[in-house]
């Protein structure tokens, strides 16, 4: 670059970050906090100033209980957090921007007194001292119980001892965390009951196998294991990978219609592990069908399609799988292959690695035109960005002459709602009237409104009938999906809100047409989440037909808990959903109308029998 163009894009970047960064004194003032020390009673905070507790009424006029619903509703997950160490960003954030002192409205837990403590200095060492107390402020929900003395015979499996080098983690911290997780589960866990788990009991043989001291994997691999009893693909615990990095298996494992395929990492091409034995048979002489249920340990009792291509996935964390399963350590794999005419197999000894393989989402093709007149779509992530989307109609503008369509969503774990509520109105018919494809309900908190008439799902593009958005049309389809659901199962213990639903509508807008020729989607078990969602929608149009494989199944909306002693976060499910019918996307998933399996040369770009299916049904 020519150093007078250096200049000037030296200036400009100078010119944006001063015209980006906010002023000195609001960097200051986000951390800042008028008392050092708070306590929660009853979700009610208590400050300590001088030597006194108090009981918070109000911060510059503005009262608690106003400002904790503004918590609430910005940071469901969060709020306790929020309220304790960002209170300059909470006020801003209700038009009321605080400066370097406040004024509060405090009563004294002793005696009762109501005093007004003007010009209370707000300092960047009170916050600090709360945000070194403790997540939420020092506020952590526990459950409070008998706990058995010996472990449940239908939970031995979590009652198994933890074993690790290393002294990591402290018994006392590990009980700490499970009472906190045990807490959020019963207030807060959408799926709690769904399979029948015994909360208590489970909880109580994952205590009981906790040692004086282990390392923190052990204790994490331990708690994905007993979220997994739930079956909700969502809940998990998070970053559960980066734990497992040392001793992976060099290749990475694929379902095929001839069995279970290795592949090998990408340099610069995908190629298969061994092209003539690309069949897993056995590893260390264990057949692979036993190692896949080594590895079920820790995954979510979800849809068969959805544990299968899980098992495959965590099988390649080979060395956290031995340790769980209690077989030997090695630094190798012996893996025995086979060829895909079953007349011959072979060994090899190969050494693990750290780190998993990652060959991206299959399969790795842009849309286009096909011969024949047919447009291919494909769509690899249900992202929100606007680009994104924008890119995507822009393709699917292009198959407007089309004679038919394929929309390819293999691979497409999910993401947001936003792509189907685009696309769907060039998909629909021009008198089409709107369509509910989505029903749910979110577990509510104490003090939450039942029959809020925004609703709670608002994120997710859901709304109560009682909500003011709806058409005079979406409401009459939403009376006749009313009148017609039974959920196959729901959370009876639980406070959930209103049904929500999530409706689909050409609009009073829609685009100048609509494609009206046949459509089949690709769909296999990495669809998830949004995907499913997606699926379930577009499923419902005449001219639809789905290829491949049943979809992963899961909608949940987590949210993340943080357990500060041990220092992991989990993530639980707040909503039940369910299609149309009544049935739940958990353990269930999308079913394809014409079953295909991928071959083993599909997965390095010698061909696609998914895709072939489908232009065999379009031609």
């Amino acid at each position: 670059m020519p150093a007078a163009s250096r200049l000037r894009y030296s200036l400009c970047v100078l010119l944006a970050a001063m015209v980006l960064a906010p002023p000195a004194h609001a960097q200051d003032a986000e951390r800042r906090a008028p008392y050092a020390a708070m306590r929660w009673e009853d979700d009610a905070p208590q400050v300590e100033l001088d030597g006194t507790w108090y009981a918070l009424l109000s911060i510059d006029g503005n009262k608690v209980e106003d400002i904790l619903a503004y918590c609430r509703e910005m940071w469901p997950d969060r709020w306790h957090k929020r309220f304790a160490e960002d209170l300059v960003e909470v006020l801003t954030g209700m038009q009321h921007p605080p400066g370097k002192t406040v004024t509060l409205s405090l009563r004294d837990e002793k005696s009762g007194a109501v005093t007004l403590r003007p010009d209370v200095p707000m300092t960047e060492a009170n916050r600090e001292a709360l945000r070194k107390a403790g997540s939420s402020g020092g506020y952590v929900e526990r459950t409070q119980r008998e706990h058995a003395t010996k472990p449940d015979p239908r939970y031995a499996a979590l009652a198994r001892a933890l074993v690790g080098p290393g002294t990591e983690l402290d018994r006392a911290s590990m009980l700490r965390d499970l009472d906190q997780l045990e807490a959020a589960v019963r207030s807060g866990f959408a799926y709690r009951d769904r399979l029948g788990v015994d909360v208590a009991a489970a909880f109580d043989a994952v205590r009981l196998a906790c040692p004086d001291r282990v390392l923190r994997p052990a204790f994490t691999a331990r708690i994905q294991e007993l979220l997994a009893l739930f079956g909700d693909g969502h809940s998990r615990v998070v970053g559960l990978d980066q734990q497992r990095r040392m001793g992976c298996l060099p290749f990475h494992l694929e379902e095929t219609d001839a069995g279970i395929v290795a592949v090998a990492p990408p340099q610069g091409k995908a190629k298969l592990f061994d092209d003539e034995h690309p069949i897993v048979v056995a590893i260390d002489g264990v057949p692979l069908e036993r190692w896949l249920e080594y590895a079920s340990a820790g995954v979510a009792h979800g849809s068969p399609h959805f544990v299968r291509r899980q098992c495959l996935r965590d099988l390649r964390y080979v060395a956290h799988v031995r340790a769980e399963a209690g077989l030997p350590a090695k630094e190798t794999v012996d893996v025995e292959l086979r060829s895909l005419d079953g007349r011959s197999t072979k060994h090899l000894e190969v050494g693990t690695r750290e780190g998993k393989y990652s060959t991206g989402i299959w399969p790795m093709r842009a849309s286009r035109l096909l011969a024949g007149n047919i447009g291919y779509l494909r769509i690899q992530t249900m992202d929100a960005d606007t680009r994104f989307v924008d890119g995507v109609l822009r393709s699917l503008e292009g198959f407007r002459d089309a004679r038919a369509l394929v929309i390819d969503v293999r691979g497409n774990g999910g993401g947001k709602r936003d792509l189907l509520l685009r696309i769907y109105p060039y998909l629909a018919g021009a008198k089409d009237p709107p369509r509910v494809v989505n029903v749910a309900a979110r577990v509510l908190a104490p003090g939450d409104d039942r029959e809020r008439a925004g609703g709670w799902l608002a994120d997710r593009y859901m709304y109560p009938t009682a909500w003011s958005g709806w058409s005079e049309a979406a409401r009459k389809a939403i009376q006749e999906c009313a009148n017609k659901f039974e959920p196959e199962w729901v959370p009876k213990e639980l406070p959930r809100s209103a049904w929500h639903y999530f409706v689909l509508d050409r609009g009073e807008a829609p685009p100048a047409w609509s494609f009206a020729g046949p459509v089949v989607i690709l769909l296999d078990s990495a669809c998830f989440s949004a995907t499913d969602i997606f699926l379930a929608a577009l499923e419902q149009l005449p001219n639809v037909t789905l290829v491949g494989t049943p979809s992963g199944g899961g909608s949940g909306r987590a949210r993340e808990i943080y357990l500060a002693n041990v220092g992991i976060s989990v993530r639980l499910s707040t909503m039940v959903s369910y299609r149309v019918d009544g049935k739940l996307f958990e353990g269930r998933g999308v079913q394809p109308d014409v079953l295909v399996l991928p071959a083993p040369g599909d997965l390095v770009g010698r061909g696609d029998a998914p895709l072939d299916a489908a232009l065999a049904r379009l031609r």
